[in-house]
């Protein structure tokens, strides 16, 4: 099944950070007592992908470098969202050619830039528009400090549901809203 987390880091998500932060949840990791989450495959975004709008505002775009031709790309850098990072990779096909992709500057276009928003996968909290309706829209999160919170735990026996997660969810979203990023992933278990 595919499960949607919400990651909250002090520092930038980088795929190091992720992995760094992430790790303890891998369902095949050694644990003494099994955690509220497991995993065995993740990706940035994946089937929750642009979840989170990322304003572009006065305040955001010289922050963002939304004014200039960027020099280095943006996402991965300033903000997560893998449809960028793609972009700035290029895509290969199956015999390894890379394929004309559209860069940067023009998939912001295409992706809600106009609109005054841009649907990112990880963002710093403060630079959403859509944080106070999203907030308690997933299934499990991890906080800054590593801890984990589900709405079903699987005790190795049977599913339990925590019936105090949407408070707890919701807690965590005030404690985090002035200086976390928050980050979108597609958990798999």
């Amino acid at each position: 099944m595919h499960y949607c987390c919400y990651l909250y880091t002090k520092e930038f998500p980088t795929d190091d950070v992720i992995t760094r932060v992430m790790e303890p949840f891998k369902s095949y990791s050694d644990y003494e007592e099994r955690p509220p989450i497991l995993w065995d495959w993740m990706m940035l975004g994946g089937r929750y992908a642009g979840k989170l709008k990322l304003a572009v505002t006065k305040s955001t775009i010289e922050k963002y470098e939304f004014d200039v031709c960027a020099k280095t790309k943006r996402a991965g850098r300033l903000f997560r969202c893998r449809l960028h990072e793609l972009t700035a990779r290029g895509i290969l096909d199956n015999f390894g050619y890379r394929l004309n992709t559209i860069d940067e500057e023009e998939a912001i276009r295409y992706c809600g830039y106009r609109d005054g928003v841009l649907y990112v996968d990880g963002a710093w909290i403060q630079d959403l528009t859509n944080f106070d309706e999203i907030a308690d829209a997933c299934y499990c999160a991890v906080d800054s400090d590593g801890n984990a919170i589900a709405r079903d735990t699987y005790n190795g026996h049977e599913w339990i549901r925590d019936e105090d997660f949407d408070q707890k969810l919701r807690d965590l979203a005030n404690r985090s809203r002035n200086d976390c990023y928050l980050t979108v992933l597609d958990l798999h278990n």
